[in-house]
């Protein structure tokens, strides 16, 4: 089959799935390379979905045995067309498929976190020489030669006076979906680039579904550093957590040092406790009017008590919250 046939089949396979099966999206899929140097570079081609593309160089007899995530079923990459490489070596492609974990599925709608993106606005000074330029033009009305000069260098200086707010915060925002005793889901949420623990098990998403994704694996001081791409888009991330000895009643807060928090009554309404320490019992309502983030709130089920916080910096169990650039929880307390 040719290849633009076979890449354009493999894009409406994506797209249909993503249609019909929506949550069940996984752009996860691991397989088994044997790499044999020399070699520069590896990359894997997967159509329209996106690709993988392995950054590590070995030398010349050196060998490595590597798991690498695909966006699509190995099932769907012929070797033969799609894997190359750089460099007088040989990757061998596995004879058999690698069995995966089971896909997680969330206990409650969990809805992507908004990350906030660049915008572009004019400063007060950019403002002010607009200003001055509009009235510049008017004064030279009359005189087209320099009106134009004018009007060109003026736009070209406030051009270069655009400035950006809101820009989009560093890792990823991450939600423990604190749900039963036994195994704690955990949601990471980024916008262009996520990262992945090399060796965990994971459902990753994207938004718009249709977005190419690339899977970029490097080396970094012997250790292999994975994160997934895509530019322009939203990124979720789905694993779990064993909590072990961790969890967090009104009686104690064995879980973290939470900077705040709040309670869903029964009855629908917010209370901010403000500050939740280790150890301590839950604090009493402020009456403060704060909520918690929209996101956080929308698409709750209705009922039961919940409970959302966020994580101090630099706090949360297990070290959960390094590279996060905010750590949440939610906890339904029927469950």
């Amino acid at each position: 089959m040719k290849r633009w046939l076979r890449a354009a089949l493999c894009g409406f396979v994506l797209m249909g799935l993503s249609f019909a099966q929506g949550a069940q999206q996984n752009l996860w899929n691991p397989v088994r390379l044997q790499l044999v140097g020399p070699l520069d570079s590896v990359g894997i081609d997967c159509g329209a979905a996106g690709e993988t593309h392995l950054e590590i160089v070995l030398s010349s007899g050196e060998s490595r045995n590597l798991q690498v995530p695909l966006v699509i079923e190995p099932s769907f990459v012929d070797p033969k067309v799609d894997l190359s490489w750089e460099g007088a070596g040989s990757v061998q492609w596995p004879a058999t498929e690698e069995l995966k974990a089971p896909l997680f599925v969330a206990p409650s709608r969990l809805p992507l976190p908004v990350v906030p993106v660049a915008v572009p606005v004019l400063p007060l000074a950019a403002i002010l020489g607009l200003v001055a330029l509009v009235l510049l033009m008017l004064f030279l009305r009359s005189k087209p030669g320099p009106r134009f000069a004018v009007t060109l260098v003026g736009s070209a200086l406030l051009l270069l006076q655009v400035g950006a707010v809101n820009p989009a915060p560093p890792g990823f925002v991450r939600i423990i979906e604190m749900e039963g005793a036994g195994t704690w889901n955990v949601f990471d949420s980024a916008r262009d680039v996520i990262p992945h623990q090399p060796g965990q098990s994971i459902r990753l998403q994207v938004k718009p579904a249709s977005a190419p994704v690339t899977w970029l694996v490097t080396e970094q001081a012997g250790s292999l550093a994975i994160e997934a791409r895509a530019g322009g888009a939203l990124l979720r991330k789905q694993s779990t957590m064993k909590p072990g000895m961790l969890r967090l009643q009104k009686e104690q807060n064995a879980l973290g040092n939470l900077e705040s928090s709040w309670v869903r009554e029964a009855s629908g309404q917010w209370t901010h406790r403000g500050p939740w320490a280790l150890g301590l019992a839950l604090p009493d309502p402020v009456s403060d009017g704060a909520q918690p983030p929209g996101w956080l709130m929308t698409g709750l089920p209705q009922g039961p008590e919940i409970w959302v916080a966020r994580f101090a910096e630099g706090a949360g169990p297990r070290s959960a919250a390094v590279g996060a650039s905010q750590t949440w929880l939610r906890k339904r307390m029927d469950g």
